[in-house]
């Protein structure tokens, strides 16, 4: 069962809207991460995205079973592999060790009394 994004924050979470982006830039995936940011901030965008994936993905599937990515992620991680134009290695990678694309998906947790919560190095 898909879910379409965790709104209850986690100790240690930044919210999407609030994620620090740089606008300073020649590489294309800042743009793109602030592109992603605005569609998760502007509600009429964020549910037609949302209805558009859960038409194609969640469509005649039954609402139960192990849950997953949810449709957010599934979204942006799609999204930023058109953007670089990468193969699925590099892909990984940077779902695991890209702190501003952690910080969009929404799986990043902030330092904590020195240690990261959720990565492990």
């Amino acid at each position: 069962m898909r879910k379409r994004f965790e709104a209850q924050l986690s100790i240690g979470g930044i919210p999407i809207s609030e994620v620090k982006i740089p606008t300073k830039t020649r590489d294309e995936f800042p743009p793109f991460l602030r592109a992603m940011q605005y569609i998760y901030c502007t509600p009429e965008f964020n549910e037609k995205v949302y209805q558009l994936l859960e038409n194609k993905i969640s469509k005649g599937k039954k609402k139960t079973g192990r849950p997953g990515m949810n449709l957010w992620e599934i979204f942006v991680l799609a999204g930023a592999r058109l953007c670089l134009n990468t193969n699925y290695d590099r892909l990984h990678h940077l779902a695991n060790f890209d702190i501003l694309l952690r910080q969009i998906l929404g799986v990043y947790r902030s330092l904590l009394k020195g240690k990261y919560m959720n990565i492990r190095i």
